[in-house]
């Protein structure tokens, strides 16, 4: 695979952590980022030519200018931009600061991550962009109401997923030709979405004919049309 650079938020733990180290490990430049940049010194230390160590709250947009321009001038461009930060709560508990505070980094956070580094992308004609999300983008759960809605989440520690083998799939798919729209990292993320959509399915077949029914019937419509005609003609 060619040398790419990659810009990975929420690098501290879990994940982004496994596909920062990962992608460095693999000989590829990356701009790590944290909350706390402390947590991910020792990444730059352990890969001094090829990884940048970057404070990065999303939701403040000037620490997300500032981060795409040490990107664009330390390496050159962002090939790939991976939006690994956000969070959870369920929607009974959380208070309107908790929400917006939680729309702000998993929605808000991952628009404006885009916005930085697409104009670059574009003027070149290549980039990638994965935006972690959780299974409750695909279905809603207990707990993560409002997940399902920002579309981003953090795992509760328990999950069968290896965040080491998840990273080695990530960077495997970007050295492909085509990409899914959607990629299931996991048996459980497989195993859960495969059954929604057997269930959604099921459900569509079921209420087939009713649904069907709100259609026009064979030549209705141009009857219809026709007498409207007639209507503005009198008027």
């Amino acid at each position: 695979m060619t040398m790419t650079t990659w810009t990975i938020t929420g690098c501290s733990t879990g994940l982004g952590r496994s596909l920062a180290e990962a992608v460095l490990a693999a000989g590829h430049n990356a701009v790590v980022t944290a909350r706390d940049v402390a947590k991910v010194q020792d990444l730059a230390a352990a890969f001094p030519d090829t990884a940048l160590a970057a404070p990065l709250d999303v939701t403040d947009k000037e620490q997300v200018a500032r981060v795409a321009a040490q990107a664009q001038d330390h390496f050159g461009s962002v090939d790939v931009l991976v939006n690994n930060a956000g969070y959870r709560a369920a929607v009974e508990e959380g208070d309107d600061k908790e929400v917006e505070d939680l729309f702000a980094t998993n929605f808000f956070g991952t628009v404006s991550m885009i916005k930085a580094v697409v104009p670059g992308m574009r003027s070149r004609r290549s980039g990638t962009i994965f935006n972690v999300s959780s299974i409750a983008g695909r279905l809603a759960a207990p707990g993560s109401g409002y997940c399902a809605a920002s579309k981003n989440d953090k795992t509760h520690g328990r999950q069968p997923g290896d965040p080491r083998r998840a990273a080695t799939a990530l960077l495997e798919l970007v050295g492909k030709s085509e990409l899914p729209a959607r990629f299931l990292l996991g048996s459980d993320a497989v195993k859960i979405v495969g059954n929604e959509l057997d269930s959604q399915r099921r459900e569509i077949d079921a209420w087939k004919e009713l649904s069907v029914s709100s259609d026009f019937q064979s030549g209705e419509r141009g009857r219809d049309e026709q007498a409207k005609g007639n209507e503005n003609a009198e008027a």
